[in-house]
């Protein structure tokens, strides 16, 4: 699902770091079938290749960070190109740390392989079993909203979904008319769709889009805001809903939170036994020394 408007607004770790990973591997010769994204000499960056970098990391607003994330490629595929035709290349500390470079990614790939054969189906009842154990201890720390919300470089369009929202919430079935509001009038409407399916941590929302969050926290319960302008955008937002803190969350409000504790700690684990037990196999085949 596309979540470029959560990605803009939630806080998260930087994309960069996918883009440090991939780096390091090195660019790809030539795969006819695929098409490219970009092309430096004979060293091609692939939609696919674009797209495994990102996959594991939170939605990334595709105008902004997919051009960086290609102008850095081309960057670097630039430098190693010219560090190449230099001859550095063929540098003893350099052949060294091309060496461990390797290995380290070979060494993640197994990992990350294991663990994804190890997470499995599993995963979705491990994390109904841990909410239903730990409810009380689940509590949130801070107030938790439900917002619609959309946005657009069109000010006639925001005014226009303003407008449409407010006569909606007159009737009943607001859902599915904001549905089509959404669909109509917001830039994009995957995103704003998705900010409306459920409640969000609130300083998690709009952090880079001050004049909203600030309006935000203004609002009360059902309240909808006049247009914001903002980021040369115009803004259309109606706080639905807040929970205080303290209050024991529904499973859907942090079930993207409690997945990621279990793939780290599940992550861990995995590491644990698979270098264990490589370890016991190549101890018995006589394959380690340490001197």
């Amino acid at each position: 699902m596309t979540r470029s408007v959560q990605a803009r607004f939630l806080q998260h770790s930087s994309w960069l770091m996918a883009f440090a990973a991939f780096a390091i591997a090195g660019c790809n010769q030539s795969r006819p079938e695929e098409p490219y994204v970009a092309r430096v000499g004979t060293d091609y960056l692939y939609e696919s290749d674009l797209e495994a970098a990102f996959k594991d990391l939170p939605a990334a607003d595709s105008s902004s960070a997919r051009s960086q994330f290609v102008d850095r490629w081309i960057s670097s595929a630039l430098l190693a190109r010219e560090a190449r035709r230099r001859g550095i290349d063929t540098d003893v500390e350099v052949q060294r740390l091309l060496r461990d470079n390797e290995r380290s990614i070979l060494a993640s790939s197994l990992v990350e392989q294991v663990f994804d054969e190890t997470l499995g189906a599993a995963q979705e009842s491990a994390i109904k079993s841990y909410y239903e154990e730990n409810r009380d201890r689940l509590r949130i720390r801070e107030p938790y909203v439900r917002i619609r919300y959309l946005a657009t470089g069109d000010r006639t369009r925001a005014e226009e979904a303003r407008r449409l929202l407010q006569r909606a919430l007159r009737g009943g079935g607001v859902d599915s008319l904001w549905a089509q509001i959404v669909s109509d009038n917001a830039d994009d409407p995957a995103g704003s769709l998705y900010l409306t399916s459920t409640y969000f941590p609130q300083s998690r929302l709009f952090a880079s889009s001050p004049k909203v969050k600030d309006r935000l926290l203004q609002l009360g319960d059902g309240q909808l805001a006049s247009i914001i302008e903002d980021s040369d955008q115009y803004h259309v937002i109606q706080l639905v809903d807040r929970v205080p803190s303290g209050t024991v969350p529904e499973l859907e409000w942090i079930r993207d939170d409690l997945a990621r504790q279990r793939e780290q700690q599940t992550q861990k684990e995995t590491y644990a036994r698979l270098v264990q037990r490589l370890r016991a196999e190549a101890n018995a085949q006589n394959q380690v020394e340490i001197r």
